[in-house]
């Protein structure tokens, strides 16, 4: 998984690197009953055999894909209202809970779930989530992302470094480690 792999080498680089999270939804509109197509299936399968720390679960074809991953990037938005520890332990838990045990992170009860599993302070985080105000900031990022990169974004996770590195998709440990050094050390 990319986080866990960008967090390996943030915790190699110590304060030289710093992983700013932005927001960027693939379908920032509701498609309910959404059935996950051929595509989604083979990904899921090519990022498993990447590498080992993957741990992605082929997603069951007869079960639907979340609706949007709009509620999940808010959800997000308000895990990080508790502290960047907050947010790292429950960004983990919608990844591990959409890639390893195909849960549909749409759900609210889902949601909630993660955060209850993520020790966040429930009381707030479901004020925060129904509040709904962090859904402003997720669109931000997605309108900033845009005009920055435009048709570069078509995958997630997208990942720059000093907005002018981009990569597209789940990469490897050793290239976040390339593109890190390229940026410290340019030639």
């Amino acid at each position: 998984m990319a986080a866990v792999r960008l967090r390996r080498v943030k915790e190699e680089y110590g304060d030289k690197v710093i992983i700013g999270v932005k927001s960027f939804p693939l379908y920032p509109g509701h498609a309910p009953q959404r059935l996950i197509n051929p595509h989604s299936i083979e990904g899921r399968r090519r990022a498993s055999e990447a590498e080992e720390d993957a741990k992605i679960t082929p997603w069951d074809e007869s079960l639907y894909y979340p609706s949007s991953s709009m509620p999940a990037l808010e959800a997000a938005k308000c895990a990080a209202l508790q502290g960047e520890e907050a947010f790292e332990r429950y960004d983990l838990a919608i990844f591990e809970a959409f890639f390893h045990k195909s849960k549909d992170i749409s759900q609210r009860d889902t949601l909630l779930e993660l955060a209850e599993t993520a020790d966040l302070d429930m009381t707030k985080f479901a004020a925060d989530l129904d509040e709904g105000g962090q859904r402003e900031k997720v669109l931000t990022d997605f309108e900033e992302a845009k005009s920055s990169f435009g048709h570069m974004v078509t995958g997630v996770p997208f990942v720059t470094l000093e907005d002018k590195y981009p990569l597209v998709g789940a990469m490897p440990t050793e290239v976040y480690r390339r593109v890190v050094e390229s940026a410290l050390n340019p030639s």
